[in-house]
């Protein structure tokens, strides 16, 4: 299933901003969905960072991944980052997150990044399996996340 920039596919934008919404909402409190819509249309800016991937299926929005200048305010030495992976229900347990991240992290390569940062609370075995190394622990409202790595030779 084709993977390509959001850029291209705008319309798509509320519908993953409900889909994140519904997922990440925990981690920004006082955010609403029209506030995240609103964030989200910096995705659709000509720039690399920040940049979000959309994998679709005949026109059917399936999941996303996204490149971002800084996902964790706690930490804006460290950057950029791999966020937003997120597959709809319907469709997990397919391989279709890996693909999307394995994607987003060839965007990043071919951009010329030498380290990829990400946070996760409970995915850390299934980034392990793609070279990902574990970096600190930090709690981010009230849940603890993982911070990993990716280096590119």
């Amino acid at each position: 299933m084709p993977i390509v920039d959001l850029r291209h596919y705008p319309y798509y934008l509320p519908l993953l901003a409900q889909w994140h919404f519904a997922e990440w909402a925990y981690l920004h409190p006082g955010c609403s969905i029209g506030m995240l819509e609103q964030d989200m249309q910096k995705y659709l800016q000509p720039d690399f960072l920040p940049s979000m991937f959309i994998m679709l299926d005949q026109q059917q929005l399936l999941g996303s991944s996204s490149i971002v200048a800084n996902d964790l305010a706690t930490r804006p030495q460290l950057s950029p980052w791999l966020a937003n992976v997120y597959v709809h229900s319907s469709y997990r347990g397919q391989g279709m997150g890996r693909q999307l991240v394995q994607f987003a992290m060839q965007q990043a390569k071919a951009a010329g990044v030498k380290r990829l940062y990400l946070f996760t609370a409970d995915q850390q075995a299934f980034y392990h399996s793609m070279g990902w190394q574990s970096l600190d622990h930090e709690i981010i409202e009230g849940t603890e996340q993982t911070i990993m790595c990716l280096d590119f030779d």
